[in-house]
């Protein structure tokens, strides 16, 4: 019993990391960081495809007024991440490296 509940909790706290970040980013406006993120994961549902460098700041700047609002989750954002479609806006926004979602199988 002690050995299965060890062997999870790998997962348990990837799990919780991926939550935590997509919270952060789903809500936060302050940073252009998170805002260009949630901007971009967006404009995918929306328009179905790769949103242009135009469409992601207009979209920014929508987020940042404080009248906006999003159907955005959660879930979305983690999705994004797991699909390797912010895979390059991580590398190029962290300071500590990349910044990408573990599959649980990898665990």
């Amino acid at each position: 019993m002690f050995n299965f509940f060890l062997s999870t909790l790998p997962l348990l706290d990837a799990l919780q990391v991926k939550k935590a970040w997509g919270e952060k980013i789903k809500k936060h406006k302050k940073f252009p960081v998170y805002r260009n993120l949630r901007a971009r994961i967006t404009l995918r549902q929306i328009v179905g495809r790769e949103p242009t460098d135009d469409e992601v700041a207009d979209e920014a700047a929508r987020i940042k007024s404080k009248d906006y609002t999003s159907s955005l989750t959660c879930k979305d954002v983690i999705k994004a991440f797991e699909r390797g479609e912010e895979v390059r806006a991580s590398y190029q926004n962290s300071t500590f490296g990349p910044f990408h979602f573990p599959s649980p199988l990898a665990l």
